[in-house]
């Protein structure tokens, strides 16, 4: 079975595809790449948004260790771990934003490049080091045909059901003068 091009994971279209991937983070990239997308900037906003997932809750994991580690050291245990909470909401905020605009730019029909996280995507994806931001759709991707303004079509030399004009007569030849010398 040929696939149609305008259509991407499930038989959506690819920038709705790059949004559920996006959107759902994780497991909705995982979900699109299972579909096996055949765009490649439909993979790596899927693999981007696993990525962006694995990388948040790594980081999360993390810093949650490190703080309670740092609630049982007496003394400044407990200044260290309130800023480590602060610094948890910026990278918490950083995240949020990072979704935000993938899940826009995906769902406009492109994929945003991050700083880090673009990077290890292009790890898991080598072939997304070349991939451009921007998605220009083809000409008949759900759009209607550009407006062509009306011009009547040229009127034809002669109607398809006319008769053919009639020949046109010879020109009329001058009468011959009467020759004088022969009379009866």
């Amino acid at each position: 079975m040929v696939q149609d091009p305008n259509q991407s994971s499930f038989g959506l279209a690819p920038n709705v595809a790059a949004g559920v991937a996006s959107f759902f983070m994780g497991l909705g990239g995982l979900v699109i790449l299972l579909g096996k997308p055949p765009q490649q900037w439909v993979r790596f906003v899927a693999v981007q948004s696993i990525v962006l997932a694995v990388a948040w809750i790594v980081f999360a994991i993390a810093l949650s260790i490190v703080r309670i580690i740092l609630l049982f050291v007496p003394g400044i245990g407990d200044t260290l771990s309130w800023v480590l909470g602060l610094v948890y909401m910026l990278f918490a905020l950083a995240f949020f934003v990072m979704w935000v605009i993938q899940t826009i730019k995906a769902i406009q029909g492109g994929a945003q490049r991050f700083p880090v996280i673009s990077d290890w995507t292009d790890r898991f994806m080598p072939a997304a080091v070349n991939l451009t931001s921007s998605f220009t759709p083809p000409p008949s991707y759900n759009a209607p045909p550009p407006a062509q303004p009306y011009a009547p079509p040229p009127p034809p030399a002669q109607p398809y059901n006319a008769a053919p004009p009639p020949p046109v007569p010879p020109p009329p030849t001058p009468p011959t003068p009467p020759d004088s010398t022969n009379s009866f």
